[in-house]
Formats: structure tokens, sequence, C-alpha cells
């Protein structure tokens, strides 16, 4: 892919946004996130969206183009692309707002659209798009996957230490799951392109649809693994565990396989490690908090 694509009319854009200009050619220029824009000419508006690298750039210009391509208006429109200087996005602007919290758990409505936003995606078939959207190695398809990833995590901070405070714990934990969790799934299983973020507020809802941004870490893994990690992610910690059971149950139904919910439920287990060692990068009191509580469920879960 060429550092300049598509750029139709986005020139002054991109150099204004470059420039940290708010304004340039009629175009008016408004920060709304650390790395997000608003830009407005004489039509509709568009977001910019900047990266610490080009690579994340063109990985999420390559996902938002494939979903269009698939048919699915999931996200935004990908307008332009640029990996020069500081590499950015340019794409439509979705005129809606980010979930604020999980929704309440007998929404059921909104649950479902939360299934749709998430599982369209995977509906996509590797073989088709592996060009267009290469396989980076990020995804989970099986839970050797996972534990990799938790233990990745725990040596970039160190946490394996023996001087570290959690270190025995975690390390009880790792020869658990090793010892109960199998490393591979006996039957194959579908892989599709899984967006891999699961905070509320990259779900945006206009009052009639929900859609889905922040795709620059996406990867083709197994959509239970999407779903158990959802489940364990602490914005949704309040949600009672009954509640997981319908969806894994109902986002297996809408997506039609039909041995997805035990391979979600296991994945949500080691979920509750995983998240542990996410909230390790955040050194805040809070954190550490729920962190504990982490694990003190995983030590229930593999005793």
């Amino acid at each position: 892919m060429s550092a300049e694509t598509d750029f139709k009319d986005f020139k002054p854009l991109i150099a204004a946004v470059n420039a940290g200009e708010s304004s340039a050619d009629g175009w008016q220029i408004e920060s709304v996130h650390p790395r997000v824009f608003r830009a407005q000419q004489n039509d509709a508006p568009v977001a910019v969206k900047t990266y610490t690298d080009g690579a994340s750039a063109e990985r999420e210009f390559a996902v938002l183009t494939a979903l269009r391509e698939f048919g699915m208006n999931l996200g935004p429109e990908p307008l332009a692309l640029h990996t020069d200087e500081k590499p950015l996005v340019v794409m439509s602007w979705l005129d809606a707002n980010p979930l604020e919290s999980p929704p309440a758990p007998d929404d059921a409505q909104m649950w479902n659209r939360l299934m749709a936003a998430m599982g369209a995606s995977g509906a996509m078939n590797v073989m088709d798009y592996s060009a267009k959207v290469p396989m980076r190695g990020g995804g989970i398809q099986n839970p050797r996957d996972m534990v990799n990833q938790i233990e990745d995590m725990l040596q970039v901070k160190d946490i394996l230490d023996d001087d570290a405070p959690t270190a025995d714990r975690l390390k009880a934990l790792l020869e658990k799951i090793r010892a109960q969790v199998p490393t591979e799934w006996n039957m194959p299983t579908k892989i599709g392109l899984c967006r891999r973020t699961y905070d509320p507020a990259n779900f945006l809802w206009d009052g009639h649809h929900l859609m889905a941004v922040d795709w620059e870490h996406a990867d083709w893994g197994d959509m239970a693994a999407e779903v158990g990690l959802l489940s364990a992610h602490p914005a949704y910690e309040e949600i009672p565990s009954s509640h997981w059971v319908w969806f894994r149950w109902e986002f297996a139904r809408l997506t039609h396989d039909d041995d997805l919910v035990p391979r979600a439920t296991i994945y949500a287990r080691l979920g509750q490690v995983w998240w542990a060692a996410k909230l390790m990068q955040n050194d805040a009191d809070k954190s550490e908090k729920q962190r504990d509580r982490y694990l003190k469920r995983a030590e229930k879960l593999f005793r």
C-alpha cells in the first residue's frame, strides 16, 4: 500500500493536522480526542485519526476497506491514508455517541446489537480477505495463544520476578492453567476477523445502529475468544455471570457456531488472568484492587 492513498481533496487537511493547525483551505479542525480530530469544510464532516506508527494506520485503513468490500457499514468509511510524517487516516465522521457503560442486563435488544457489531466481521472468510488484511499473529485461535499473551504481558512488566508481590500467585495460576486447559481445540474452529478492542466506548450508538471503531489491532482469530475477553473486561465486571451464559448461547445461535459456548466459557475463565495481567500495566490503586479481584476469581476457577 502506498504512503498516499485516495487523497482526493484532503492534502491541505492532512498538512494542517500534522502542523497542529486549527484551519486550512476552508477546513475547520477540532480536537475531540487525543488522537482524533473532527474536520469540516462545506459538506459532511470527516474524522482524522492519528497513529504512533505507519503500520497501525495502514492496518486500520485496510480493515475498514475490507469491511466495506464485504458489505458491512460497521464502522467509518476510510477516505485517505497518510503514512509520512505523522501517520493518519481520514475517515467518514460517525454522528453517534460512544457507549458510556455496558447495556443494562435486561436490555436484550441492545445486547443483540452488540453481538451484531462484534460478530459481523467474524463472518469474513480468512481465505478471501487475508491478502487485504494479512494475519499478524495477534489473534487468538486456541487457548495456547491466550496463555502465551498472558505470559508476554507478565514478562514485559517483570511480574514473574521473584521479588514481585504477586509472582507466586501468578506462577501457580499459570501452572494450573497449563495442566487443566487444552493447548488446542480437538476440532477445527472457524477463524474470523476479531477487532480485539473491548471497551464499551469503542461502540458508537446513533439511535438506530450500533457501530464499532478502533480497528487498528484487528486480527484473525476465534470469535469465541472475543466473547470470552469481552465478558471478562473490567468495564463489564458488574454484569452478572448468568447474563454471560445467555450471551454465549445467543451469540452461538446467531453465528451458527455450535461449539462456541464451551470455547467461550474457557476463554472467559482465562480472561480473568488475561485482564489481571493487563491491569498490571496501570499502577493506580483502583487497578491494583481490581487486579486482585481478578486474581481471586481466577484462583477459584483454576483450583
